[in-house]
């Protein structure tokens, strides 16, 4: 029932018990020509305990059939069933099967018609959909830090999903300030993070579950960085099957290239995609929201000028 996946060499490394049977020990590789060998290491014990089914973590697209999202919204209605049905009347006539149906059915069309690169799409419409906003919950990391609201995601509850689509309706929604903390970088410098609250983890990742679709379009296949069913792992298949010859590597950096970047063109490129006010207004404002370090208050800035913090979900994006 479920959409069947290639077994590339990465899926191997992560889950494939043949692999590991099949090429057991550590795989040889020569890059230099020289006596100096690289070696490869298989990956062990990547799996992690998932409270939410993993099948939910997927994104919806126009490939999948209507049983294929009767199965997504059974499993997401028995998610969240429990919580629904403690809720008050009013949300539970929202959050019922039939309208997460619709929903998926909605974003299945919404990402077909993108693919025909229609451009007056209603963007805003679909995102402040309170079911929308709960499928963008459920493919939120888990067990992660949590921003100057101090609410972890899973103490998030229905009726927190279902204000919050008001909000958005309603004009009245406005990111917090990002809490700022600061992490070791190689060279003894600092790297600053933004860690975003968590109704605004809940708003980004449903901007970028819309936008994502869009802009991949454009991104090389030699891309392989924060992009959907790529990783480290398929950047190295590459390196494995394509690159037997090479002899070197370099590994170039942008200096502050997350905290640099224009607003305004960043906005002018996305405007030339889509043609939805509210939509790209909601853009503004995440990217203008400033950040707060605790460890210095004065170091703190309300207002973001240019840049995009480094640890929100859409910074990878933008770039």
């Amino acid at each position: 029932m479920f959409p069947q996946r290639d077994m590339t060499l990465s899926n191997w490394l992560i889950k494939g018990r043949k692999f590991k049977k099949q090429y057991a020990g550590n795989v040889y590789r020569n890059f230099s020509m020289t006596s100096r060998s690289e070696i490869t290491v298989p990956a062990k014990n990547f799996k992690k305990k998932v409270k939410y089914n993993t099948y939910l973590l997927k994104s919806t697209s126009w490939e999948e059939s209507q049983l294929d999202l009767k199965i997504k919204a059974e499993a997401l209605y028995n998610i969240f069933n429990k919580r629904i049905s403690k809720a008050s009347k009013k949300i539970q006539h929202v959050f019922t099967f039939n309208n997460i149906v619709a929903m998926l059915i909605s974003l299945k069309s919404f990402i077909f018609i993108r693919s025909k690169k229609s451009k007056n799409l209603d963007f805003f419409n679909l995102l402040v959909n309170p079911l929308f906003l709960l499928y963008c919950y459920t493919m939120l990391k888990k067990n992660v830090s949590h921003g100057i609201d101090s609410v972890p995601l899973e103490n998030i509850t229905i009726p927190n999903i279902y204000r919050l689509s008001n909000l958005l309706k309603n004009k009245m929604y406005k990111p917090n300030p990002i809490k700022r903390i600061f992490i070791p970088k190689a060279g003894g410098k600092m790297r600053p993070i933004g860690i975003a609250s968590t109704q605004d983890k809940i708003v980004q990742k449903a901007i970028l579950v819309l936008l994502e679709p869009i802009f991949d379009l454009d991104f090389l296949d030699v891309s392989h960085g924060f992009r959907k069913n790529k990783s480290c792992h398929s950047a190295l298949e590459y390196i494995f099957f394509h690159w037997g010859s090479t002899k070197w590597f370099i590994e170039a950096d942008f200096i502050s290239c997350f905290d640099n970047f224009s607003h305004s063109t960043l906005l002018s490129l996305i405007n030339k995609k889509i043609k939805d006010y509210h939509f790209s207004r909601l853009i503004f404002n995440q990217l203008k929201v400033g950040y707060i370090y605790f460890s210095n208050l004065y170091d703190s800035s309300l207002i973001n000028k240019k840049g995009s913090p480094q640890g929100s979900l859409l910074s990878p994006l933008f770039l």
